[in-house]
């Protein structure tokens, strides 16, 4: 199966609800590697799921951001 997105790596944060889940899902769904990021440890689970990488991270302080996208 051909699909759009294989060998794509997409970075989403926001990711454990919502828009940036939906998102993630249809990105994982289209073949690519997803690196999710949210506050909520559920986001470990969630990325695992769709075969990524899940951080536990509060993007708004510069630090866990630059670690974040490393």
């Amino acid at each position: 199966m051909d699909r759009a997105l294989d060998s794509k790596v997409f970075v989403l944060s926001g990711a454990s609800r919502g828009l940036g889940l939906a998102t993630a899902q249809v990105l994982a769904a289209e073949g690519a590697k997803v690196v999710l990021g949210a506050r909520s440890p559920a986001v470990v689970d969630i990325a695992a799921e769709l075969g990524g990488i899940g951080v536990v991270c509060d993007l708004a302080t510069g630090i866990v951001l630059g670690f974040f996208v490393m």
